[in-house]
């Protein structure tokens, strides 16, 4: 995927977000844009945004030596989901099929932006993802996928959202004979999930933890480790969270072992999926035609 012009204001909020977090000197913070923006000029369109955002934020950290400008965020945001995990599990175990609940759930989870909690709808937001209708039988087809693969990457997205993940992990551990591991971001960026995180998360009592090797939004094969594209390719099925691993693989990746699971976030990725901003996404990676 190419960026479009629509994703610029969104590069530039990510900046003034990040600038905002990591000084309080209206100078160093006016710099921070300017390079950014020269920056930007520079890239054109003719990277993804996942590999965009990196650039972004090595600016950043040149100019103030900062290297992981969310850790705090994303360590408020573990303990607040940490404190929700429980309710959300009595929802899986309650639920008639306890497979698909911790998969809508699990999408739930990439809507909730923790970092903003207290003005968010948890409850209403559960309520919509548990009640939603999925196209085509995709939601059928994946858990279909589930039970007949053995060997399943699981590729993280956000911490705090970890813990969501980690209801549909722990379902997943107890299919008969399944190898499972789990994948979070090398290096920090965003709010990405680390090491750390899925430590904090306890996921590696269900599935063996493992790193990309890269440190971008998307993990585009490209920018990861042989080990990783190893474990990639010879799995029987890959679930990807997030916009940004679909903006980084979809399109490229026609394989349907891979399935995106993951909530509009923008209008560009509303026009390519055929959604709403807001509207959640269970597609399978038989290709998306971005034009």
């Amino acid at each position: 995927m190419k960026s479009y012009i629509e994703c610029v204001p969104c590069f530039l909020d990510q900046a003034v977000r990040c600038a905002q977090i990591v000084t309080t000197d209206d100078h160093l913070r006016e710099e921070i844009i300017k390079r950014v923006l020269l920056k930007l000029s520079e890239v054109g369109t003719t990277r993804s945004p996942p590999e965009v955002a990196p650039l972004i934020y090595r600016v950043i950290e040149d100019l103030t030596g900062c290297d992981d400008p969310y850790i705090e965020l994303k360590r408020r945001s573990n303990r607040i989901a940490k404190k929700m995990y429980p309710k959300f599990k009595r929802i899986v175990e309650g639920g008639d099929n306890q497979l698909e609940a911790a998969t809508r759930l699990a999408i739930a989870g990439n809507i909730i932006d923790f970092g903003a909690a207290s003005s968010f709808d948890v409850n209403g937001t559960i309520k919509r993802v548990m009640e939603a209708d999925f196209k085509d039988g995709e939601l059928e087809r994946f858990l279909e996928r589930l039970e007949s693969s053995k060997k399943v990457l699981y590729i993280a997205d956000n911490a705090g959202e970890i813990f969501f993940d980690r209801l549909l992990v722990e379902e997943l551990s107890k299919l008969d004979g399944i190898k499972l591991k789990f994948a979070v971001k090398e290096r920090p960026i965003l709010n990405d999930a680390m090491l750390e995180d899925a430590e904090f998360a306890g996921m590696d009592a269900f599935a063996e933890v493992i790193t990309t090797g890269a440190g971008s939004p998307g993990e585009g094969l490209r920018y990861c480790s042989d080990a990783f594209v190893d474990e990639f390719r010879s799995s029987d099925l890959v679930i990807s969270k997030g916009q940004g691993n679909f903006e980084s693989i979809a399109g490229h990746i026609h394989d349907e072992h891979v399935f995106f699971l993951f909530v509009v976030k923008c209008s560009v990725i509303a026009r390519i999926t055929g959604k709403e901003v807001g509207e959640i996404v269970l597609q399978n990676g038989r290709g998306v035609n971005y034009d």
